[in-house]
């Protein structure tokens, strides 16, 4: 139980994200670093998840999909206070850029 409390706390630490010009990115990982890069342009939808615990404790997950990886999200914001999650949804939802319209 202690390992798995270190475990947890030490990928808290390790776990961040930045809204750049043209990008979004995160970086997880304790030993092994996962980064990820998404240009704004290439998000289809971003989701706030809360499951159970999630409510109980006052989290949320924020899931962000592009095409690329069809159903799955390709990056997820994990313990993320509710009005936080807002924010950044938001933020997000302001940085994407809207299709031209190519007329009919």
């Amino acid at each position: 139980m202690i390992i798995s409390y270190l475990l947890a706390r030490l990928s808290y630490y390790f776990y961040g994200y930045e809204l750049e010009k043209r990008f979004f990115k995160t970086e997880s990982g304790i030993i092994w670093k996962k980064y990820v890069t998404i240009p704004y342009d290439k998000i289809q939808n971003i989701d706030i998840v809360r499951g159970l615990w999630s409510r109980i404790l006052g989290l949320s997950e924020i899931q962000i999909q592009t095409a690329a990886v069809g159903y799955e999200a390709e990056t997820t914001l994990p313990g993320v206070s509710l009005s936080e999650a807002e924010t950044i949804k938001q933020e997000l939802m302001k940085r994407i850029k809207k299709p031209k319209n190519r007329g009919v």
